[in-house]
């Protein structure tokens, strides 16, 4: 027997890889445009970078569903070539092919368990950071020929460099109600601030220069102030869009929400324990995934590729529809954690509910 797992679990891993490949490239050109649209002014490469965060964050998803469909085109190639029924002949039963199944099943859900408790908490923070420390970097290791940059309408122009200190600086930014401010300083000293959601310039020695622009362009001169020291700060989370964004517990890993539980100390102890409890639901659905997608290929052995990947989508609406729609209302209107384990169960039952049509007979 070990044989025929060796057998049908090699073909089920390449079927597995071929889709994987496929359906994270088609993911990763369609968040191409949303990786610029994070990285205005930026290079190409911090796009492509943030790019791929935000499709890292859909392997989990990926996996479950090449898994599905890798396992369906398995077995339903090997009972349309007439593999089952030669084991059948033989007096062996095709539930024994389980066992190549529970394996690469089992594997892909380590490989998601990982993934979901602790690298895609790491990449939900890190992808909404990624342009914030590039401005930062760039704002600080700043080289350029022209020695000047200019970001969200703050632009500023010195004529030396010494690390973070700037020397014959001049300046200029936006203030409110329509009024613009530019001015001239002797020195400026990059500083950041504790939060790391802003940059602060400090200016020495200012003297500064206040005008409206007018609707047609006319420009208003206004008052003319001289300051000892100021500070102009760049506002990092507006640069990026992410005024609407707070970072929160699906920013940390299991590991880490598990030890704030027990010492009582989570943000939102509620949505913490549901958080532990979906992840873990999330990481062991790959495995129900192949045990739907066995009975699937055999049901479907006359159909065609295309139809059984067809049926595939109805399991897969199924286990999304409670992922989505019926585990959080659930959990929210309940104010427990176990409604997080209904897709899986939901998996399950549908499972043996399909193991009874293939093998009813």
């Amino acid at each position: 027997m070990w044989r025929f797992h060796k057998y049908f679990g090699r073909e089920l891993l390449t079927n597995l890889g071929m889709t994987f490949v496929m359906l994270f490239g088609i993911v990763l050109l369609s968040l191409v445009a949303r990786g610029i649209s994070q990285a205005p002014g930026q290079s190409i490469l911090i796009a492509l970078y943030i790019t791929l965060l935000f499709a890292i964050d859909a392997i989990p998803h990926l996996l479950n569903i090449s898994l599905l469909i890798a396992t369906v085109f398995t077995f339903s190639r090997a009972a349309a070539d007439n593999e089952i029924t030669a084991l059948r002949m033989a007096g062996l039963s095709p539930l024994r092919l389980m066992g190549s199944v529970l394996f690469v099943g089992a594997l892909v859900s380590a490989g998601n368990s990982y993934l979901v408790h602790n690298l895609i908490p790491t990449v939900h923070f890190n992808k909404y950071r990624a342009v914030r420390n590039a401005i930062e970097q760039f704002i600080m290791s700043n080289r350029s020929t022209t020695n000047s940059w200019e970001i969200a309408g703050t632009s500023m122009r010195w004529k030396r460099q010494k690390g973070r200190l700037y020397e014959d600086v001049v300046f200029k930014r936006p203030e409110q109600n329509g009024l613009f401010v530019e001015g001239f300083a002797t020195t400026a000293e990059l500083g950041r601030d504790p939060s790391g959601d802003e940059l602060s310039f400090t200016l020495n020695d200012c003297q500064l220069f206040f005008y409206e622009r007018k609707g047609d362009g006319q420009v208003v001169p206004g008052e003319a102030v001289r300051e000892g020291q100021i500070s102009i700060s760049l506002n990092l989370r507006q640069i990026m869009g992410r005024n609407q964004r707070e970072e929160g517990e699906k920013d940390v890993n299991t590991a880490q929400l598990v030890a704030e539980d027990v010492r009582g100390a989570a943000w939102r102890p509620e949505l913490a324990s549901w958080l532990i409890w979906d992840r873990t639901s999330r990481g062991l659905a790959g495995l129900c995934f192949a045990i739907v997608a066995f009975p699937i290929g055999l049901i479907m052995r006359r159909a065609g590729k295309g139809a059984a990947v067809a049926f595939s989508l109805i399991p897969l609406a199924f286990y999304y529809f409670l992922l989505i729609v019926v585990n959080k209302a659930l959990a929210t209107s309940l104010e427990q954690s176990w409604p997080a384990l209904i897709p899986l169960i939901g998996l399950f039952l549908l499972s043996q509910f399909l193991m009874h049509l293939a093998f009813r007979r």
